[in-house]
């Protein structure tokens, strides 16, 4: 019996549903034919584009998926220090070089290509090189091959060397930390003249209005008084201001260390007696204990400033009747220079918050003196900045020592 036979004796019904079945076996082989033609096609393309040599920093690479065994473009490992004579061609040889940090997640990527859940292997990564330095890149690829049995047989993709893009990106992460950094230490300071600034002129303006008053009579001893707090005020708001200009341009960079050699004692015995009455106010001796002759290498008029501002503390935390050393010698090839109070100290907590401009600290002294806790921050700044160091050794009611180490010469 022939087929056309074959076919006379079916039924219709038969028929139609032969018709269908051999239109869907059509329509699986067509389908089938596409996707190999786009695979091909696809592996052609991508073949065609890689074979260049590593212009933009482009290698291709295919993976084998059952042998393990790797085709690359030998850029890519001279890019990593290597000679392809002594790098064996193989995926491990890669792998095994990747960052620890980066190893599960682009091994997770690709099993997860390879199980069919996404559509294609994306990674950045970093590779050790030959000097033992990382370099980064950025690696794609998908599936382009499978075997009998459907299984994933080849990988071929595309990989770029990345490092120069991560370098700028982190450097424009640290500039971009930086830059905040400084936006939220300058809000603070706002904070500190909105309300350092305030209290002492709303002082001032009352003493003003009080002896505005034309019937208000004031004794000799009230008069002094009043003299005495008006001064303090101002003189303490005078070092305020002065801390807040050279805090700003430090900041912008304008104020630079000209170091030269100089002796101490003169400058210390200076720095002393702008703080005379304010020592006096409260009974407190400043003791100056300095090696004669003692000379450093700074900029003296930076070094004021920090001495004015330590100074200025010590007596503002003193109890009266107590005894304020500035003592300044040579030790280890530097000059460490030493103020010693007896006030009622630091707690241990809060001494890493002195010199750092993104904490607010400060407190009131022993007879309710304002504080900003800017002239500290200031001064680690400006003792950096003539290449020396500046820290404290603090308890609690046991008093403060502020050191500054300078270079000799």
């Amino acid at each position: 019996m022939n087929s056309n036979d074959k076919y006379e004796q079916m039924n219709h019904t038969e028929l139609v549903k032969k018709l269908k079945e051999l239109e869907r076996e059509n329509q699986e082989l067509q389908h089938f034919k596409q996707d190999f033609k786009q695979q091909e096609l696809e592996r052609s393309i991508i073949h065609e584009k890689l074979e260049f040599s590593w212009a933009g920093n482009l290698g291709r690479w295919e993976w084998n998926v059952k042998t393990g065994k790797v085709i690359f473009n030998p850029k890519k490992v001279q890019a990593l220090g290597y000679e392809v004579s002594e790098f064996s061609p193989t995926v491990d040889a890669f792998t095994n070089l990747l960052h620890p940090d980066d190893y599960e997640a682009t091994m997770d990527n690709m099993r997860r290509h390879l199980y069919g859940k996404i559509p294609a292997y994306e990674v950045e990564y970093r590779i050790k090189t030959r000097s033992g330095a990382y370099k980064w890149f950025y690696d794609r690829g998908r599936i382009v091959e499978y075997d009998n049995d459907g299984a994933p047989l080849k990988i071929t993709g595309i990989v770029f060397d990345i490092t120069e893009q991560k370098e700028f990106e982190a450097r424009l992460e640290e500039t971009n930390r930086r830059l905040a950094e400084a936006n939220d230490a300058k809000n603070k300071v706002f904070n500190i003249i909105a309300h350092d600034l305030r209290n002492p002129f709303a002082s001032i303006i009352s003493f003003i209005n009080l002896l505005e008053k034309v019937e208000f009579d004031v004794s000799k001893e009230e008069n002094r008084y009043i003299i005495s707090e008006l001064k303090k005020i101002t003189t303490n708001t005078d070092l305020l201001l002065q801390n807040l200009l050279s805090w700003s341009r430090s900041q912008t960079e304008k104020i630079e260390a000209r170091p030269e050699e100089f002796e101490l004692a003169p400058l210390i015995d200076s720095v002393c007696g702008l703080f005379e009455t304010q020592a006096k106010g409260k009974d407190i001796l400043l003791s100056q204990e300095v090696t004669p002759d003692l000379t450093a290498l700074a900029d003296e008029n930076m070094l004021h400033t920090v001495l004015r501002n330590l100074i200025s503390n010590a007596i503002k935390f003193s109890h009266p009747h107590r005894t304020i050393t500035i003592r300044a010698h040579r030790e280890a090839e530097e000059i460490l220079i030493e103020v010693i109070d007896q006030g009622i100290g630091i707690e241990t907590e809060q001494l890493n918050k002195l010199f750092d401009i993104g904490s607010v600290f400060s407190t009131h002294g022993t007879q309710e003196e304002q504080g900003t806790g800017l002239g500290l921050k200031l001064s680690n700044e400006l003792v950096k900045r003539n290449n020396g160091r500046l820290w404290v050794d603090s308890h609690p009611e046991q008093g403060s020592v502020f050191y500054i180490s300078l270079p000799e010469k």
